[in-house]
């Protein structure tokens, strides 16, 4: 049966932030305002804030949050607004922001349930779940274009040394403001790895067993989008056209994941990412040329519908090269050594329990795509 569900609104171009007060509005007049306290930033917040405030609506500001966002982080939201009432979140940043912000609904849905818990009985993407009880709707502004957690189900959590995914189908944001102008100060470090994010998210849900044609149209136009906009925009970063690409192709992505999933690369980079802290579209980068190596015999067909994106005349026994070739277009040429910190981080990658349980090969299929990463 084919199913396709986004229930987000989405209210995209260049100045939408502006809009903010009124969005919210519909949805009370107290709102807890989630971000980062990156410096750079500070302006969007203060505008933001100035905007709910036209609004009427009362701020609650929580900029604690943290890149691969921790559940800690996610109790501290808790504990700022036990003692104040709130009607709706705000959020504003990149996937770590929102991800904290939908982890937070859910924990505020279900706060006598231990994180051990949550993650044991949410961890699919699969089945629809027990409806939460009256969650806080979510008002998103990304400010990368790449991870596409505005339009997912999903919250990824560093939790110990593992990095875990949450899924519930009421944590997808109720509003999503996109807009492009607030990319364009994105380094060019952070651009390449979110971008490259969005491509895996086509990718990978292109080559699902859950993929259908809505999904594979939105995975085709994502990765399309990507490397036609990717290596220009590094060298014209505030091109606002090249910005409104990937911003349209981050979206696109993200709804062909929240429908159809993702495949080996991405719990493998959470693996990477959860023991080295790694940037997650970097340790994607590391994974994807062994991923399509090893993956030929898998996805042939999937394979010569990609190569062909990177040009005509390309057939899926080029894929592995012109992927190498585009990470070093973007300057992404990373390998798992590049992560490493500790002596024994490697062993720890290689030998994670999850490489027993993941649904997309064995274990020694995994372990050669890392040796090779």
């Amino acid at each position: 049966m084919t199913r396709y569900y986004q229930p987000t609104q989405i209210h995209f171009g260049p100045k939408k932030t502006e809009c903010i007060g009124e969005i919210t509005k519909k949805y009370g007049n107290k709102a807890l305002l989630i971000s980062s306290a990156d410096e750079p930033l500070q302006p969007l917040y203060t505008r933001v804030k100035s905007k709910l405030d036209e609004s009427g609506i009362v701020v609650t500001h929580f900029t604690g949050v943290v890149p691969n966002p921790t559940v800690d982080s996610v109790e501290e939201v808790l504990k700022l607004v036990e003692d104040t009432d709130i009607d709706v979140v705000v959020v504003v940043g990149g996937g770590s922001a929102i991800d904290t912000a939908k982890a937070f609904v859910f924990k505020s849905a279900h706060p006598e349930l231990s994180w051990d818990t949550i993650f044991e009985n949410f961890g699919s993407p699969v089945p629809e779940y027990e409806p939460l009880d009256n969650p806080f709707p979510i008002v998103a502004i990304p400010t990368t274009s790449g991870t596409g957690s505005h339009v997912t189900q999903a919250a990824v959590l560093s939790f110990g040394s593992d990095k875990l995914t949450l899924f519930h189908q009421d944590l997808f944001s109720q509003e999503a403001i996109i807009d492009p102008e607030l990319t364009t100060t994105l380094p060019k470090r952070m651009t390449a790895a979110t971008a490259f994010d969005t491509f895996t998210h086509a990718f990978e849900s292109y080559v699902s067993p859950r993929a259908n044609d809505f999904t594979r149209h939105d995975s085709i136009e994502a990765m399309k989008r990507v490397l036609n906009a990717l290596p220009k925009v590094l060298d014209d970063p505030t091109s606002i056209s090249l910005r409104t690409e990937l911003s349209v192709a981050d979206s696109l992505g993200g709804r062909a994941l929240a429908n159809a999933g993702a495949s080996t690369p991405h719990p493998l980079s959470e693996i990477i990412g959860g023991i080295t802290g790694a940037v997650h579209g970097e340790a994607l980068a590391c994974v994807y040329p062994a991923f399509i190596k090893y993956g030929m015999d898998m996805f042939p067909n999937q394979f010569e519908v990609i190569a062909q994106l990177f040009g005509s005349g390309k057939h899926a026994e080029d894929l592995e090269a012109l992927v190498r070739d585009f990470l070093v277009e973007i300057g992404l040429t990373r390998s798992l050594d590049d992560f490493i910190t500790q002596p024994n981080q490697r062993e720890q990658i290689t030998s994670h329990p999850a490489l027993d349980h993941l649904p997309f090969g064995n274990k020694e299929y995994f372990v050669k795509i890392l040796n090779e990463s």
